[in-house]
Parts: C-alpha cells; structure tokens; sequence
C-alpha cells in the first residue's frame, strides 16, 4: 500500500503539505467508527508514515526548520546552513524525510533524514549549485528532485547518496516530481532543445517517455500511481490523466480549467479541482471512465479534493469563501459532502472550540484523516478517524451498526496514559505483598513454634492457609497459599493463586535479650486473571481502554533482624529488608466501544527492587495474644518492557518511571480456645500514593499448634 500525497495551498495561517495511508488498527466491521481530532501540536506541515506512527513537517520558529515526531518523541531535523528547512516529502514506511535548505537568498540544497543518520545533504551534479529533494519512494531507497550543474537545471535521481542525471528531452531544464513506490518508475517534465514548451515525461530505468499533450501549452507530469502506471498533472490550463500511452483531459461538463491533487494506487480513480464554466471552483473525482461533481450542496468559490482512499471511495477536501477561511470536509456516494465538523459534531465529538479548515490527506482504507485547523484557538495540524462500518463504503449504503465510536485527544494525553498505565502495574504489585502477608507468619511471634491455620478475609475476597515447622535449634520453614481477588486503582486481581515459602533463623547464642534474625523466602502467584485500564482526554472528558490479560507475579526477599524480648511476655522483632519483584504480562488488546484510540499491548515485564524498614511488636496476655506491626517500602530501579500501540499514534513506551513508596500494617488479636487451639481476627493493609491506594483487608482465621 502506497501513501498518498497533496499539496496544501497556501492560506492566511496554514501552509501543510502532508501525506497519510497507514495500516492502522481497523475499526469494528459493522458499527460506525469516529475519532478525532488528534490535535498535533503547532505544525505547519504534516505527513504520515504508512503505519501511521511517524508524522513529520514543519515545526515553525526562526529559522523554521522540520520535525519527526515519532512513537511519541519529537525530534527537530535543523538545518543545513541555519536558514529555513522545507520537509517535501515523508517514505511510506517513515523511515525517510527528504527536502530542502536554503545556503542563501536565491539557492537551496536538498537533503535526507533518517533517524539514524540525521540530517544530510545530498550531493549536487557537477559545477552546480543548488537541488531540491521533491519524493522518495516507499522504503528511502530512491529519491527524485533535480540539481543544476553550471548552465542547466537537470532532474536527478540520488540511489545510496550518489546522485544520478536523469536523461532529458535535449532542452536544459528539467525536474523530477514523483517515484513509484518501488523506486522504477519516475516523472516530471523536460523542455525540448528549443526550450519552449515543457513537457511531461516518464523515466522507467532510466529511459525517458515523452507523455504528450493536450495541445494547449507546457505539460507537466505531477504524480504518478504507486504502481507507476498511470501519471496524471496538467497540460496548459486542463488537468490530464496518462495511461497506456492515451492521455485524456479530466475538466467537469462546461468547464475551462482543471487541476490535479492525487491518483489511486492502481491509477483508477484522480481527484482534483475544476472551474464549472461560471467561475466558480468545483472538487471532481474522475473514476472508470467518469467524473462526478463533488461540490457542496452550498458551493463556495474555492473548492478543492486533496485526497482519495485506496479504492476510490472516500475523498476529502475543503471549500470556502477565500482561501484564508475554509472548511474541511468527506466525501462519499452514500453520503455526499458534508463538512468534517458537522459529520464529528453528529457522530457525538464534543467539537467545541474546534474549527477544522482543511482535510489534506487520507488513510488507504478511508478511515483517517489529516489536516490542519483551528483547535482551542491555535492552528494546529490534526488526525481524524471517521468509518461508516464495513461495507458501507464498499457497498455505497453508507452507516449502520449500533452509532459511532467517537473522541479528541492529544498525543500527549495517550503519552500519560502509557505512563499512568506502567504505574498502575506497579501499583498491584505493591498491593500484592498485603494480600501475601498472612502467608509467612508475619503477624505472629516469633515464640509461635510449630503451627497450622486456614484464614479467610474481605476487603479483597482472600481465602487461603499457611503452616508453620520450628525445630529446637532455631530453624523454621513456613509455607503457604491462598486464592485472592482484589480491585486496585484502575487495576483488577480478577482471579489469583498465591503459593509463598521463607526459611527463617533465629540465633540464641548471644542470649535471650537480643536474638540475630535471617529469613530468606518469596511468593509467586501463577497465571493470575488481570484488567487494566486506560484513561485519556476525550473532548471535554475522558475515555477509558480496558484490556483483559493473564500474568505472573513473584517476589523474592532476604531479610535480617533481631528479635528483642523487651521482658515478660512483651516482644518486639527489628528487620530490615531487600527484595526483587516482577510483573510478566501476556498481550491484550483493548476494546474499541466507548475507546476511540483503541491500544494494542504487547506482553512484557515490570520489574523493581525493594527496600522495606519493619517493625513488629507482639505480647502474651495468656488467654489472649496480639501482634502490631508496620512497615515502610521503597520501590526503585523501575523498568517495563511493555510495548502500547495507540490507534493512530503509534508505538509508545513508558516515558518516565518513578520511585514509589508504600506503607504495610496490620494488627491480630488471638484468643486461646484450648492450649492447641486459637481463633484470630485480624486486619492489614497497605496505603501509597495515588496509583497504589490504601487497600485494608480484615478477616478471621484458626491456628492449631503442634
């Protein structure tokens, strides 16, 4: 799939060049689909990868210079000479930036960006001076544009940095304007030797084909299909379209004049713009063999198409009064015209505060759509994402489906989402250790001896049993496991199994007073059911991604402490603790109802290291005993290696991952029913900041020592 490219014209506030086709995220196949606008940011210019994960244009400022905003980072291409930079074209797969950077007032030099190498300039023929890169092809590997040499200005062609002298017409004026997608086919124009009329050529390796005309004066070759069969541009004062070797006018029934804008793929369908014969300016599309008038019902004198879907279907464009005061708007058989703002504004889209003038580029499969407009009172450049279900386009019946699936958002807006996300991983693993804490013997003596117990407990849906084996020299193993369900800050534990296991000793040669204290153990809870939820701005509100996964969690800690015995029954346990956890989740991918930017997100690992400072305090009444404990945590060496793909926006990673910090408590009174048997109540929790929040869980359990 090729994108499609068309040229913005310039107006009071906006000049945007862009291209756009991706293979983005589908909509659902039966129910109207509608996003927008992806406001991104003050660009005057735009173009999109075919994936949609790239965009780059012109980022303004003094000297204004390009951009590459990629996978949520924001990169500025410079300049080559500290003068303005001019982005003219983006590869289909975003790897490839390519334009030109004035040395001085009357010359410019042409150039290539990729992320890896940065900005470089591409060499000029001999004796030049000066060349412009107008089109890459869709992998990088083949630009176009032309370089003059001492006395001429010649098309070229630049494979792997060496740049080529396209043959000519015998004249000494000739340009490069597009690449097929592979890089074979080339057009532009020549002059002939007598240097006065231009014509329109097509260069297929390297051999020249004079197009013909239409008789009317200078022809030039602007663009050519994908697939390079057909090149369409215009021949005096009518556009054309060239097949074959048959080149055809394409002007609307009275017309005088034409113009074009882009070309299908497979060259079966043109848009472009015509003069209805009265002066006025009407948007065509040309498609097998017919032209169809795509004006408003409510024609204004400047109306233009700028681009068409891959199959011909959906066109977009804009009209309006003057050319400083315009509207964006879709095109479809089953629909007609209707202005972007109207069709978003009836799909539900809170379009307060949002003017979208122009609509200057569109997706191969129609959905999306990008342009610039007035968004909060800043010309901004914007996405769009608007489908009237499955084959409502493919069938011309237009709609259908449940209603449509709409919203505006900010890549920043996603970015914090991703951010907030990776938090929220980090929030259950945090909370995890209160549901773990009944597992290990932490809310008991450390004179508890050898003993059994089962316990249940609300606040989390918690179920489980752990025993526990004290030998007379000191050393304990302590096992458990239990089943728990448990909602966190936009976060759910739908269903987990929680196996943990210590060995633990404590040393008494010292004495009594002052026991040393190690412990080394961990818990791990298999295959656990999970949800996460994503939130970002949506118009006025928000919008939330909620995706279903399976995953792992473990931790594993070592431990040193000291029991005190503080006299009588009073004891009191000082440790401190070094633990490593992890989070491994599976893939999921989010809904797309009431989700516009609907994510996809791969499966991956969080992971930390954690510090705990505890204290534990437990006394002997005889009949009855209780324990007190609490504990600080500290979470540091963040890291995730999940991957959020956002429909339209592409790949994103989290962009910060900060230490966090939690507290752990809890409390247990127990009462003697026999010398054997106790019943306890008892109540933990754990309280950090916003993504971990306070969870308290309070139960009943029954010991049984032995």
């Amino acid at each position: 799939m090729r994108k499609l490219r068309a040229a913005f014209y310039t107006s009071a506030a906006l000049i945007l060049p862009a291209t756009f086709d991706q293979a983005l995220a589908a909509c659902d196949t039966t129910t109207p689909c509608v996003t927008g606008p992806t406001a991104l940011g003050g660009v005057a210019g735009l173009f999109i990868s075919q994936d949609g994960a790239v965009v780059a244009g012109s980022a303004g400022g003094s000297p204004n210079t390009g951009f590459v905003w990629s996978n949520g980072t924001y990169t500025t291409v410079g300049t080559l000479y500290g003068r303005d930079t001019s982005i003219y074209d983006l590869s289909a797969d975003g790897t490839t930036a390519v334009g030109s950077s004035p040395i001085s007032n009357s010359e410019a030099r042409a150039f290539t960006w990729t992320a890896a190498t940065g900005m470089v300039e591409l060499a000029v023929l001999a004796g030049g001076t000066a060349a412009a890169a107008t089109a890459v092809n869709a992998n990088g590997s083949v630009i176009v544009g032309w370089s003059n040499t001492a006395t001429e200005r010649r098309a070229v062609s630049w494979v792997n940095g060496t740049v080529n002298q396209l043959s000519s017409l015998g004249g000494t004026l000739s340009e490069a304007a597009d690449v097929s997608a592979n890089g074979s086919v080339i057009v532009g124009y020549s002059y002939t030797g007598a240097n006065d009329v231009a014509h329109g050529v097509r260069w297929v390796n390297g051999a020249i084909t004079d197009l013909g005309s239409l008789g009317l004066g200078d022809t030039y070759a602007q663009k050519v299909s994908a697939d390079g069969s057909t090149v369409i541009g215009t021949s005096g004062s009518l556009a054309f379209r060239w097949n074959n070797g048959a080149m055809i006018a394409l002007v609307l029934p009275g017309g005088f004049s034409s113009d074009v804008a882009a070309v299908t793929p497979d060259g079966s369908a043109v848009i472009g713009a015509s003069d209805d014969g009265n002066g006025a300016n009407h948007a065509y599309r040309w498609k097998d063999g017919v032209i169809t008038d795509l004006t408003p019902m409510d024609p204004r004198p400047y109306n233009s198409a700028t681009a068409i879907s891959n199959n011909g279907e959906v066109v977009v464009g804009y009209s309006g009064a003057s050319l400083a005061n315009t509207r964006a708007w879709r095109w479809t058989a089953a629909t007609g015209n209707v202005e972007l703002n109207t069709l978003l504004a009836n799909a539900g889209v809170n379009m307060t505060g949002i003017n979208l003038r122009r609509a200057n580029a569109i997706s191969g499969d129609g959905q999306w759509i990008a342009g610039g407009g007035v968004i909060g009172g800043v010309t901004q450049a914007y996405i769009v994402r608007y489908d009237d279900g499955a084959g409502a386009i493919a069938s011309g019946t237009g709609g259908g489906g449940t209603g449509p699936v709409a919203g505006i958002t900010t890549p920043d807006s996603q970015q914090q989402s991703v951010n907030a996300l990776a938090d929220q991983r980090t929030g259950m693993m945090a909370q995890e250790h209160g549901l773990a804490a009944q597992l290990l013997g932490g809310d008991k003596s450390a004179a508890a001896g050898g003993e059994a117990g089962v316990y249940a407990s609300g606040g989390s849906a918690t179920a489980g049993g752990h025993v526990r084996y004290t030998s007379a020299s000191g050393l304990s193993v302590m096992a458990g496991a239990a089943w728990a369900r448990e909602d966190y800050a936009n976060t759910e534990l739908k269903n987990s199994w929680i196996g943990a296991g210590a060995v633990q000793y404590i040393y008494s040669g010292f004495g009594e007073a002052v026991r040393p204290l190690v412990e080394a153990g961990g818990w791990y809870s298999p295959n656990a059911s999970l949800s996460f939820s994503r939130n970002y701005s949506n118009g006025a509100g928000t919008a939330t991604g909620i995706g279903n996964t399976r995953g792992d969690l473990s931790y594993a800690y070592g431990r040193l402490g000291a029991v005190i015995a503080a006299g009588g029954p009073l004891q009191f346990i000082v440790s401190g603790e070094y633990g490593r956890q992890k989070l491994s989740t599976a893939a999921y991918a989010e809904g797309l109802t009431a989700n516009p930017f609907n994510a996809t997100v791969s499966g991956g690992t969080d992971a930390m290291d954690v510090l705990k400072a505890r204290l534990q305090g437990s006394y002997d009444f005889g009949k009855y005993d209780a324990t007190l404990w609490g504990a600080y945590a500290s979470g540091f060496n963040r890291s995730s290696s999940n991957v959020t793909t956002v429909a339209g926006l592409g790949a994103l990673q989290p962009s910060e991952l900060k230490n966090v910090a939690w507290a752990e408590y809890g409390v247990r009174l127990g009462y003697k029913v026999t010398q054997r048997v106790s019943l306890d109540v008892f109540a933990n929790g754990v309280s950090g900041g916003s993504d971990i929040g306070t969870r308290i869980h309070g139960g009943a359990g029954v010991r049984v020592r032995f």
